[in-house]
């Protein structure tokens, strides 16, 4: 009988600490968008996630395409121009390269491990047109 009662509680513990684990995941993400006079558009992209230090370890990358494909074959190209990169309020460092047809984000200081585990906030805030 002790042996099951054990048993049992070996168990539990190992459920309790199965259901306490997070994941690295999007929790939300939001946008708002503000068409300008223009035409142009103003967003705001706001992105919470987890970060256990598995894939997430220093920040997040964000892709935005730029070129697109029109029906008669030929390319367009949206403008893109970053405007505001905060974690969790605060300014938050960034690199901006291309990727093909995307303009990529690395967010975050390589030089700076995210807390583990922990909830961050993004907000990216950018202008684009075309």
């Amino acid at each position: 009988m002790r042996l099951l009662i054990r048993a049992l509680a070996l168990v539990a513990a190992l459920a309790a600490g199965i259901a306490a684990a997070t994941s690295e995941e999007i929790l939300s993400f939001d946008v708002t968008v503000e068409v300008l006079p223009e035409g142009a558009l103003e967003v705001t992209e706001t992105i919470r996630i987890t970060a256990e230090g598995r894939e997430v370890k220093r920040g997040i990358i964000r892709d935005f395409p730029v070129e697109y494909r029109e029906e008669d074959g030929r390319t367009s190209l949206a403008s893109f121009e970053v405007l505001a990169v905060r974690r969790n309020g605060a300014s938050e460092p960034y690199h901006r390269s291309k990727k093909g047809a995307y303009a990529s984000l690395r967010i975050g200081d390589a030089d700076v491990y995210l807390p583990t585990p922990s909830e961050q906030v993004y907000e990216i805030r950018y202008r684009t047109e075309g």
